[in-house]
């Protein structure tokens, strides 16, 4: 069974029974692993990898000791449940255990998900999967969204739009950016226009999409979560000109805050959320904001975002003042909170 990949999350939302294996291949690896995210979620719950409900085995294991993979399929979780079985990065190498774990599959047995890079049409594996009633197959490969898509990504963010061009412009930037950069910036221009009910227009989609935050923006965003006033003093006053794209700038840094406010609120301390936003934050970038959370209270990041908010709207209504100055000057102020 093949599943067209702009199908894939009504497939998810009512998985078929029968269905116990799912390939997910492709060139755009944030889509795959959205989507296998997803189907994760769907199958075994959201809490799936501390339950031991989620499983993930290296295929060079495989090779060595085919039972591994089959015990995994075949004998029950640690609670009893369903569980998730997910072998990455297959290739038409790995046809040979796949056939035999399809030709072996039970009703009982737990779910396989395979994911790869591209595989043609006449690949091993995507006929093995397609051609099985147990399993079916899905491709991620590079597409421009359609207006149709366009639409109902709109509305559910629920963005007023009318205007033909705006749509048009969001066409053509959804062939440019990544997968899941896209429906991060599309967070953003939502952000941008929950105050605004008027219809979408052009260049506000121009003044909200933004190439990623370029080393300096990074470097005056760990001032600001590190309360470095002078730092950040120095920065805007060795800044050349004006900031080509402040409204995007200040939604750059309203995320910063949006992530800290949700540290401070999760019940999951160990944040495991940090992996799973786009662009993840792992590693020395985890640990900064771990460590920075000791500088704020809930209630002062509170106040941060109101006032990166109030900074927006004073940019977008007074478009005769200087950007760099009403972002400085909010910046620092932020600095002085809960001082």
């Amino acid at each position: 069974m093949i599943i067209s990949d702009h199908k894939f999350q009504e497939f998810i939302n009512n998985v078929p029974f029968e269905k116990k294996v799912f390939l997910l291949h492709g060139t755009l690896n944030s889509k795959i692993w959205y989507f296998r995210k997803l189907l994760e979620n769907k199958l075994v719950g959201p809490k799936a990898l501390e339950q031991m409900k989620l499983v993930f085995i290296d295929r060079s294991l495989i090779h060595k000791d085919k039972n591994i993979l089959i015990n995994e399929i075949k004998t029950r979780s640690f609670f009893g449940d369903k569980k998730v079985i997910v072998v990455n990065d297959v290739t038409d190498k790995d046809s040979t255990f796949i056939k035999e774990i399809l030709e072996s599959f039970d009703p009982e047995d737990h779910y396989l998900i395979l994911t790869g890079g591209y595989l043609n049409q006449n690949s091993k594996i995507r006929k093995l999967v397609e051609t099985n009633l147990k399993s079916c197959s899905t491709g991620f490969y590079p597409s421009e969204l359609n207006e149709r898509d366009i639409k109902k990504q709109l509305e559910i963010y629920k963005i007023n739009f009318s205007d033909s061009s705006a749509i048009k412009k969001l066409r053509d930037l959804s062939s440019i950016y990544d997968f899941l950069e896209f429906k991060q910036e599309l967070k953003k221009l939502y952000l941008f226009k929950s105050f605004d009910k008027k219809p979408l227009t052009q260049e506000e989609i121009e003044n909200v999409f933004s190439l990623e935050i370029n080393s300096n923006e990074k470097k005056l965003f760990d001032f600001l979560l590190e309360k470095k006033e002078n730092f950040i003093a120095d920065f805007f006053s060795n800044y050349s000109g004006e900031i080509k794209n402040p409204n995007s700038f200040v939604l750059n840094a309203t995320n910063q805050f949006v992530v800290l406010h949700r540290m401070f609120t999760t019940e999951d301390k160990s944040y495991s959320f940090l992996k799973k936003i786009w662009p993840p934050i792992l590693g020395k970038n985890r640990e900064k904001f771990i460590k920075n959370m000791k500088l704020w209270r809930k209630s002062s990041i509170e106040e941060a975002l109101f006032i990166l908010r109030e900074t927006e709207l004073k940019i977008r209504n007074n478009s005769k003042l200087s950007a760099k100055r009403i972002i400085s000057f909010a910046f620092l102020n932020i600095c002085l909170l809960n001082n």
